[in-house]
């Protein structure tokens, strides 16, 4: 198993850079084509299923690049891997989940479990459930530690419709506020 200090360089190397943000930016303002609209998607899903286009003929005529096109017009459901980077007031951390059919499982790498629901909320975003199990005399980011017989506790908070896309997250569970970057890996493929 790697040394912890090996893991928080890989993860420092997710973060994004000044120098892939500018060039994000400027390929933004060059006019790359933006995602599809809602509307938009649900058309190229029905052009597709009626077998009228192939999806990159449907990406062209939305001006969608047709190698991004499946991703662009597909990818608008939860389910897929996540890592959630963690900051809480006595330190840093991440988790990995699964989201798939609004099941949640995920864990660290510190041996915390968590299980749980994501549902629709009704406003574009989602309210997450979870069960988390943390182990015997375990330091939490939140300060202190969890003692000698562990922690086991349930949590509910909100994800906006941008939770991808906002700086964090802030959640506030039973042992404190954590702010939470999630950043999904990649989707899951039925």
């Amino acid at each position: 198993m790697p040394h912890k200090s090996q893991l928080v360089a890989r993860v420092a190397a997710l973060w994004p850079t000044k120098k892939t943000i500018k060039a994000s930016a400027a390929k933004f303002q060059q006019g790359e084509p933006s995602k599809p609209v809602d509307h938009q998607r649900k058309e190229a899903i029905r052009r597709r299923d009626k077998a009228e286009e192939m999806l990159a003929e449907v990406g062209r005529s939305y001006n969608v690049r047709g190698g991004g096109c499946e991703a662009a017009f597909m990818n608008n459901t939860p389910d897929g891997f996540y890592t959630v980077y963690l900051s809480g007031k006595a330190g840093n951390g991440f988790s990995m989940f699964t989201i798939r059919h609004g099941v949640i499982v995920g864990a660290d790498m510190l041996g915390a479990i968590y299980d749980g629901q994501l549902e629709e909320d009704g406003t574009g975003g989602y309210k997450a459930t979870l069960a988390v199990k943390l182990p015997p005399n375990m330091s939490v980011i939140q300060g202190g530690t969890t003692g000698p017989h562990g922690d086991s506790h349930h949590m509910t908070f909100e994800l906006p419709t941008n939770f991808l896309s906002v700086d964090f997250v802030r959640i506030n569970g039973k042992l404190g506020p954590i702010n939470a970057k999630f950043v999904k890996i990649r989707g899951l493929d039925d």
